[in-house]
């Protein structure tokens, strides 16, 4: 994965964030994933079971004492670089959009340097990675027109490799929720172990279309008020709100396009199928009743409990529906030979 991938400088002008052009993930909103999904707060029980820190570790007492040497911070950096950086690494790099968008940066920095203008390229690519180049006054102007195009054709490639809701934050906070979570439900085998197959289930839905708002109506129709809302806003999109809406829909899928699990694996597909579904069906709930309570307010001009009570029961009945619709097409899912 390229350096260009990330936005890792976290630089500022005028007290605004100056996004990197390359870059489809900051380190801000990575930290967030390991903190909100992947292994929880520090100290915490949750981050003691991701990373198999049992009371015979050597770091057991670290975390009980909620503090660490020196050396004990090294063997904590060490212990996620061996199994939880790899795993991680392999999805992002793996992963389909991310995959097609790395292999066009790829390209297309091999195109500049295998052309005549290699040292204005090479110059133009410095700028991307560290905000700044030092090519000579002489060519500083030449330099900036090329980045220019460089920057055109990478936004072609974001256009054409990353889609709806993938570009956008909800898309993949709601994968990395699904991969914290299906993880604890499996019964925490090895994060390479479970990155490799969370990567090839994620991989089977989303060429199917279930993570691309455009490509498939019933994607649409099923992510209504999970999230995009009937004006198609996104919804939902916040670290704390992922879990039980996008995150949720992704573990489903993946559950159903992940099967047969791995038989070492612990787990209980229908319990978890329906603790999921109950989750969205509490989001798109929500969702309804904003959306209908403007449309009945004609019918109980005097409001209160009458209205909210007719805006209850049409929004459960509508996210019954919804629920009904995405549970048959789970079921096609697992149909499947």
């Amino acid at each position: 994965m390229p350096l260009l991938f990330y936005d890792w400088r976290g630089e500022d002008s005028e007290k605004r964030k100056v996004h990197a052009p390359a870059a489809v993930k900051n380190v801000v909103e990575i930290r967030n994933w390991f903190q909100c999904y992947i292994l929880g707060a520090d100290f915490e029980d949750e981050q003691e079971v991701a990373l198999g820190i049992v009371p015979t570790h050597p770091l057991h007492r670290a975390f009980h004492d909620e503090k660490m040497s020196h050396g004990e911070s090294n063997k904590l950096r060490e212990l996620i670089n061996e199994d939880l950086l790899p795993a991680l690494a392999h999805l992002m790099e793996k992963f389909t959009p991310y995959r097609q968008y790395i292999s066009e940066l790829r390209v297309l920095e091999q195109e500049y340097q295998d052309a005549a203008q290699s040292d204005l390229a090479r110059h133009a690519f410095y700028e991307l990675r560290f905000g700044t180049n030092h090519a000579d006054l002489t060519i500083k102007q030449d330099v900036a027109a090329t980045l220019e195009q460089i920057k055109t054709r990478i936004d072609q490639s974001q256009t054409r490799c990353l889609k709806k809701p993938i570009d956008l934050d909800i898309g993949m906070r709601g994968v990395m929720a699904a991969f914290g979570s299906l993880r604890n439900w499996c019964g925490h085998p090895s994060w390479m172990e479970y990155s490799e197959w969370f990567t090839q289930a994620l991989n089977r839905l989303y060429e199917d279309g279930w993570l691309d708002l455009e490509k498939r109506r019933t994607t649409r129709d099923l992510l209504r008020h999970i999230a995009i809302d009937h004006n198609e806003t996104v919804v939902n999109y916040r670290l704390e709100d992922v879990g039980g809406s996008f995150g949720a829909y992704v573990a489903l899928l993946l559950a159903a396009y992940g099967r047969p699990w791995p038989q070492s694996w612990t787990n209980d597909w229908q319990v978890l199928r329906e603790e999921l579904l109950e989750a969205l069906r509490s989001t798109i709930v929500r969702g309804y009743k904003k959306e209908v309570r403007p449309q009945l307010r004609e019918e109980y001009p005097n409001g209160g409990k009458e209205l909210t009570e007719a805006v209850r029961r049409k929004a459960e009945r509508l996210a019954s529906g919804q629920i009904l619709k995405l549970e048959r097409e789970l079921e096609k899912i697992e149909d499947r030979p």
